[in-house]
């Protein structure tokens, strides 16, 4: 049976596609109004964790897998030598096997970490918008009421101006109405 030749070529090449894919990526990016990261940028941070959690458990699965051998005497001398070592480092390989264990366990806790604080992130994002509506318009009323306080206040004094000028007014009339009648001699009983 002939080894899959291809298999090799076209990994590399899927390896070759992410990597070129992942170069053109612009970093995280914050904008100014809150410092939260933008939906798109993030959530591709994060696929591209899940990826990495799915890449690491599949090569955690090819670790103790025969690597592919030509149909040679050299290739089959090979993997005699591999299975013969392999055996000969039976609790070697058990020991390696819990730690990739531990560690892509490890990995895929912290995705889920990520994956969770992304999502709070999205709330507090949301909810700071929310807040920040609520205080514009808050605001925009507070605004709205001090001018109509301050046009309150502006009528008021007006409106005792206007009261004092005819007070004042009603004074004189009446000083000029006593001055009259004090001046008049036939008004003196």
């Amino acid at each position: 049976m002939e080894p899959d030749t291809e298999t090799p070529s076209v990994l590399e090449l899927m390896r070759e596609i992410r990597a070129r894919a992942r170069a053109r990526v612009q970093p995280l990016v914050y904008p100014e109004d809150g410092g939260a990261p933008r939906q798109p940028a993030a959530s591709f941070e994060l696929s591209r964790v899940r990826h990495s959690a799915i890449e690491l458990r599949e090569a955690m699965r090819r670790v103790n897998e025969m690597p592919p051998q030509p149909p040679t005497l050299r290739g089959r001398l090979g993997g005699v030598m591999v299975r013969l070592v392999k055996r000969v480092l039976f609790w070697q390989t058990e020991q390696n096997r819990r730690f990739q264990t531990a560690a892509v366990n490890a990995f895929d806790e912290q995705s889920r970490a990520l994956e969770a604080l992304w999502t709070d992130v999205q709330g507090l994002a949301a909810s700071a918008a929310e807040a920040r509506r609520d205080l514009a318009e808050e605001r925009a009323r507070a605004r709205q009421e001090f001018e109509r306080l301050e046009a309150l206040l502006r009528d008021g004094a007006k409106a005792r101006e206007e009261l004092a000028a005819e007070c004042r007014a009603a004074l004189l009339r009446l000083e000029q109405e006593s001055l009259r009648r004090a001046g008049t001699p036939g008004s003196q009983g």
